[in-house]
């Protein structure tokens, strides 16, 4: 939808209002809604910003651990991009198995694959995390210095916490 000015026509809350533009310098909008998207650098797909959005998520232990305190878990949405923060404490059920927590407030882009680091005071052990194509999960690695690949970070490697952030891709 666009919106055309003629003449001397006015919006409420704006001034100096010419038929060339509006000069906003004078003008106070709160809270303004945009439906549809906006346009910003350009009038093409790849240019249209049809998202924001923030909040909370709740993380689920899937795999290497059976529970945990929750402490925070917020995310970011700007378009196709999520950036999830977790913070969780009082970790139980630590086993053997390679730690997955699920839970993401978007489900990971098809074909796509992102990563992000975390802190689990764990004797200095900081880890990985790795989304799970197309999943709403991801695990955890720690880099291993004896063969330059990475290692299955287990529930067994962790200590009372985890606190990390990182950014993936959505299709929605």
């Amino acid at each position: 939808m666009a919106i055309t000015i003629n003449g001397s026509g006015s919006i409420a809350g704006v001034t100096n209002l010419t038929t060339t533009g509006v000069a906003l310098e004078d003008a106070a909008l709160t809270d303004p809604a945009i439906t549809g998207g906006i346009y910003i650098g350009g009038t093409g797909a790849a240019n249209k910003l049809d998202d924001y959005e923030e909040g909370t998520w709740t993380p689920t232990a899937t795999a290497g651990i059976t529970s945990f305190t929750l402490q925070s878990a917020t995310y970011v949405k700007i378009g196709r991009a999520v950036t999830v923060t977790l913070y969780v404490s009082n970790i139980s059920g630590n086993s053997g198995s390679s730690l997955g927590i699920g839970g993401l407030p978007f489900t990971v882009a098809t074909g796509e694959y992102f990563t992000g680091s975390f802190d689990s005071a764990s004797d200095g052990k900081m880890g990985m995390m790795r989304t799970l194509n197309a999943s709403s999960g991801f695990n955890a690695y720690y880099p291993n210095a004896s063969t330059n690949l990475r290692t299955n970070y287990l529930g067994t490697d962790l200590g009372d916490h985890i606190i990390g952030s990182f950014t993936y891709f959505t299709n929605s």
